[in-house]
């Protein structure tokens, strides 16, 4: 196509935008979906009208995301062999990695709900990577917790970075954060190479610990797993 000049343009590879904006509409949809429940549920926790919009809006998440889910299915090499897994195995990597550091080092806003966000941010990525199983040909095999156990390592070293940034200049604190990045490149390494586990094979969407999740998701999980 002929476009305006004046503006860099970066073109993406088409499997790289339809797997990320699926993930991206369905983990909207479950954050979206979550949180409605939950404020059904805790009405006194509704400190905005705003909410009153999050069950239209999950929904519209929702049909965007089977509309991708289509697009992905219509190019059958998307979802082949090494392509498939790899694909499958980097954005749902991202995806999780950039909403746990999202909702954990931001948690005021959900405590201010009456969610605890280390448990919502679980909730989740256990939902959207069941979800994902039916756009996806892999999806990571989260029952063991292993998964989770080196997001919140991974979230705990993000502090660290941050508590020693505000600190003065010294050798002794510029050496911490040397080996606070090799830790966390480490971290970040296992956490991808997870195992993963073919989408055909099903899941519950269960969690694996049973910590990890909010009450009032795991009592209306049954009802919106349908629907995701």
């Amino acid at each position: 196509p002929s476009l305006s000049g004046r503006r860099p343009i970066t073109w993406f590879p088409l499997s790289w935008v339809l797997y990320s904006v699926y993930l991206s509409e369905k983990i909207g949809y479950w954050r979206y979906i979550l949180i409605h429940r939950h404020l059904q549920a805790n009405p006194e926790n509704r400190f905005a009208p705003l909410f009153d919009f999050f069950e239209p809006w999950c929904q519209d998440e929702n049909r965007h995301g089977d509309i991708f889910n289509l697009l992905i299915r219509c190019g059958p090499t998307l979802r082949q062999g090494w392509r498939g897994r790899i694909l499958s195995r980097f954005f749902l990597w991202s995806v999780f990695l950039t909403h746990s550091l999202t909702v954990c080092e931001r948690g005021d806003f959900y405590h201010l709900l009456g969610i605890d966000p280390h448990q919502f941010d679980a909730e989740v990525i256990h939902h959207t990577n069941n979800t994902a199983r039916r756009a996806f040909p892999w999806v990571y095999n989260l029952e063991d917790g292993s998964f989770l156990a080196l997001r919140d390592q991974l979230i705990s070293v993000v502090r660290q970075l941050r508590e020693t940034a505000a600190q003065r200049f010294s050798l002794a604190r510029e050496g911490r954060r040397l080996l606070l990045r090799l830790r966390m490149g480490g971290l970040l390494w296992r956490q991808f190479w997870q195992p993963m586990q073919p989408a055909a094979r099903g899941g519950t969407g269960k969690l694996a610990v049973q910590d990890h999740g909010t009450a009032a998701a795991r009592q209306t999980a049954a009802a919106v797993e349908a629907s995701a």
